[in-house]
């Protein structure tokens, strides 16, 4: 699989929403909690989430997507394996990958708990290792 190059400014965006992170989730939620353009009409969006945000590695079909989590990937209908590591050693409960289904016009959110906390739409994560998946109209 490849992944879409992103611009200058998606780059400048993705540094920025790390940083924010890193300050504060409620900052983030505020700032970055919708993609900036809508996909094209023969895509869907791919979105991970890791909570609480933890220095972890996403990988979609087994190519690095981002780290600390994934924002709005436009990607092909299809079947994607969403799997993650910890490269940096990061004290959390990682969850087994997880296939997700890509959806034309549609953004499928993983929500990867790595413990105890609330993401950002209002799932509760009891515990680590957990995954949960979600579909939004784009």
């Amino acid at each position: 699989m490849k992944l879409p190059k992103i611009s200058k400014q998606q780059q400048i965006i993705i540094l920025a929403a790390g940083a924010v992170t890193v300050v504060g989730v409620a900052v983030y939620l505020l700032f970055f909690n919708k993609p900036s353009t809508p996909p094209p009409s023969d895509q869907g969006l791919l979105r991970v989430e890791t909570v609480p945000p933890s220095d972890v590695d996403v990988f979609v079909d087994g190519v690095l997507a981002g780290s600390w989590g994934v924002d709005w990937i436009p990607l092909a209908p299809g079947v994607y394996a969403v799997s993650f590591a910890n490269p940096r050693g990061a004290n959390v409960i990682l969850p087994d990958p997880v296939d997700v289904t890509i959806k034309a016009g549609i953004t499928t959110v993983v929500i990867a708990c790595m413990s105890a906390g609330t993401a950002s739409d209002g799932t509760v994560c009891d515990a680590g290792g957990t995954v949960t998946v979600k579909e939004y109209a784009v």
